[in-house]
């Protein structure tokens, strides 16, 4: 079991969705703190571009 876990973390399908997760929860997050505000609005148009790695480090 913990061998096919590993696997499918490693699958393109199973990062996608962790990144696209991870990207709502911290938009979600970042509303809630800052309000709706052009510089935010900006600031979370650059995180499609960062790594899943980073956006599980900022949520």
């Amino acid at each position: 079991m913990l061998g096919l876990d590993t696997e499918l973390k490693q699958t393109r399908f199973y990062q996608e969705i962790a990144e696209e997760e991870s990207i709502v929860l911290l938009t979600r997050q970042l509303r809630r703190k800052f309000g709706i505000q052009p510089e935010l609005e900006i600031a979370l148009k650059r995180l499609p571009g960062l790594e899943l790695t980073m956006l599980e480090n900022l949520a």
